[in-house]
C-alpha cells in the first residue's frame, strides 16, 4: 500500500477492519483504543526464488542477495547476511510501513 492507493472495505466492526487495494492485497486493520486511529497489522508474504552474488559498489566486496517474489507481485532483494543476523523485520520498499513475511524455513 502506497500513498494514493484507493481501499475498499470489506468489513468493519468496533474492534478492526478488513480492506482491500486495487492489486486485491487485503490488509486487517485494528483500531487504536486512545485514539481511534488504525495501524496495518498484516504482512506481506513472500517466496524464496534464488540467492545471487553482486559486487558491493563500496567495499568491492562478495554480496548475496537473496531474491523474494511479494505476493502482491513484485520482486525485491535482500541483503543475504541481514537476513541471517535477524536484526529485525524488512520492510517493502513499495508499501511504506509495512513488514515483509520472511519464513525461517527457506
Amino acid at each position: 500500500m502506497k500513498v494514493g492507493d484507493i481501499l475498499t472495505v470489506l468489513e468493519v466492526d468496533d474492534i478492526e477492519a478488513v480492506l482491500v487495494d486495487d492489486a486485491g492485497q487485503k490488509y486487517m486493520l485494528e483500531r487504536d483504543p486512545t485514539g481511534g486511529r488504525v495501524e496495518v497489522a498484516e504482512a506481506i508474504k513472500t517466496k524464496y526464488v534464488q540467492t545471487v552474488t553482486v559486487v558491493d559498489p563500496d567495499s568491492g566486496g562478495d554480496v548475496s542477495v537473496e531474491v523474494r517474489k511479494l505476493e502482491t507481485g513484485p520482486m525485491v532483494g535482500v541483503d543475504g547476511s541481514y537476513l541471517e543476523q535477524e536484526v529485525g523485520p524488512v520492510f517493502s520498499p513499495y508499501d511504506r510501513g509495512v513488514e515483509l513475511e520472511i519464513p525461517d524455513d527457506e
